[in-house]
């Protein structure tokens, strides 16, 4: 009876392989915990990723801290202090170099570092400091990198006693940091903008220029706003870069993160609009009036049926039009000026600035205001939803607003105000490579330039790359 023993055995043995992958399927639901990390300090950034899957983030209000993780375990890599606060991700460009802008914001008690107005490189591999340039203000906002310069506006806030300090937008060289421009703007550059494939800079700022005095404060405060469009080739006068063409003013905010897509450059404003303009003319191809302000990025997928253009946005708990504030939204560009609401749905607390992220099977990820992690499919039904760590209440709102990004195994890490960076099981195997614009920024190492790629398939494309 010796089979019935050999029998046995491989009966035990396909049941504890059961068990086990049964035990391994719990552990990879999508939309539970894979692995939390400690930071310190608010952090309302989205993590921008290196090519080697290395998770590069920087802390907002009681923060100033940089810090480097390891993408499959959350283990802590490196970490540094900042002088001054980051708001927004840092940008990784081609050679490992890491850039980020600061504030004279509150710190870490831990951080002896002073608060001030910087744009900043770093090694990627050290963290060491490469440049700093000093800026007429702080910056919430984050650099986009094109043409070997790093570009950024500033901070021009109506409550403090110096609103007009911030009037400025730059470009600096990416090896050096000397300015090549330092151009008037009206007012707060507060989010990224957009380089399309001819090195084109578009962005939008608030309009404090027009605004009359004395400034008011409140929620429901809309301002004009202007969006810019410039030519890449540096100015010989940096105060006077060239337009590519005339400036755009609205009625609201030009405060959302800008995409692109197809040649069309795509951005949200307070005025209730969602506007596509020719980035060769500045003609309006596009607008959708969405009944309640927005700063709220434009994530840019395609239908595989169709081919179409599908645009996911969302709005802020302001309400032109009854029902229509604090939702999120998927827009098919159906060949109409305004293209057709496909989908939309309630955004607890509304959505603010930052973009939802696509993975490779089209399913959508973003972040409300009140830090509620969501995930839909395409068709936009629900997944699952996440409370990131300090989520939740409204009075500590805003953590993770940048939007979460997509790893390269389909894990979804976002940050948070409750000192985690956090790491779900998602639904697909990757970000989606094959959207135009799939998350914050459009690539993994958060550049704002359609020419990078959007995941690289590995390190050795990097020149210039050092592994860990």
């Amino acid at each position: 009876m010796a089979w019935l023993g050999r029998f046995g055995t491989w009966v035990f043995t396909i049941w504890y392989i059961q068990v086990l992958l049964a035990i391994a399927g719990a552990a990879q639901t999508p939309g539970t915990l894979r692995w939390e990390s400690p930071i310190e300090g608010k952090c309302y950034a989205c993590p921008t990723v290196g090519p080697d899957g290395v998770i590069y983030i920087a802390t907002h209000t009681n923060g100033g801290i940089l810090y480097k993780f390891r993408g499959e375990d959350g283990s802590l890599l490196d970490s540094r202090f900042i002088p001054g606060t980051v708001e927004h991700s840092p940008a990784l460009d081609d050679q490992g170099r890491l850039f980020l802008v600061t504030l004279k914001g509150i710190k870490s008690p831990s951080n002896p570092l002073p608060s001030l107005p910087l744009c900043m490189c770093l090694d990627a591999e050290t963290l060491a400091t490469i440049w700093t340039t000093t800026l007429a203000n702080g910056s919430d906002n984050t650099p986009i990198l094109g043409n070997n310069r790093v570009y950024t506006g500033l901070v021009s806030d109506p409550r403090t006693p110096t609103p007009f300090v911030g009037q400025h937008y730059y470009a600096l060289n990416a090896d050096t940091g000397a300015v090549t421009i330092d151009m008037f703007v009206e007012g707060w550059g507060a989010s990224p903008g957009v380089i399309d494939q001819n090195g084109r800079i578009f962005f939008g700022v608030e309009d404090l220029s027009n605004h009359p005095t004395p400034f008011t404060t409140t929620p429901a405060e809309i301002w004009p706003g202007v969006f810019y469009a410039l030519q890449p080739a540096d100015p010989p006068d940096p105060a006077t870069p060239t337009l590519a063409w005339p400036k755009f003013h609205a009625n609201g905010e030009c405060g959302s993160p800008v995409s692109c897509a197809s040649g069309v450059i795509f951005a949200t404003c307070r005025d209730g609009n969602l506007y596509g303009f020719s980035a060769e003319t500045g003609e309006i191809r596009f607008q959708r009036n969405l009944g309640a302000p927005s700063t709220t990025g434009v994530t840019i997928g395609r239908d595989t049926l169709s081919g179409h253009l599908l645009l996911y946005t969302g709005t802020q708990s302001i309400e032109y039009t009854p029902g229509s504030g604090s939702r999120f939204m998927c827009i098919e560009l159906d060949g109409s000026l305004e293209g057709a609401i496909r989908w939309n749905h309630q955004a607890p607390g509304g959505m603010s600035f930052g973009n939802a992220a696509l993975d490779d099977l089209g399913n959508v990820y973003y972040t409300t205001t009140l830090g509620i992690l969501t995930a839909r499919t395409p068709g936009g039904s629900l997944l699952w939803t996440y409370t990131l760590p300090g989520g939740g209440d409204p009075t500590k709102s805003l953590g993770g607003i940048g939007g979460p990004t997509i790893l390269d195994d389909g894990t979804i890490v976002s940050s948070s105000n409750g000192g985690k960076l956090v790491a779900l099981w998602g639904n697909g195997n990757h970000l989606a490579d094959d959207a135009p614009w799939p998350k914050y920024k459009h690539d993994l190492r958060n550049t704002s330039n359609v020419n990078t790629p959007i995941r690289p398939a590995s390190s050795t494309e990097i020149s210039g790359w050092r592994l860990y």
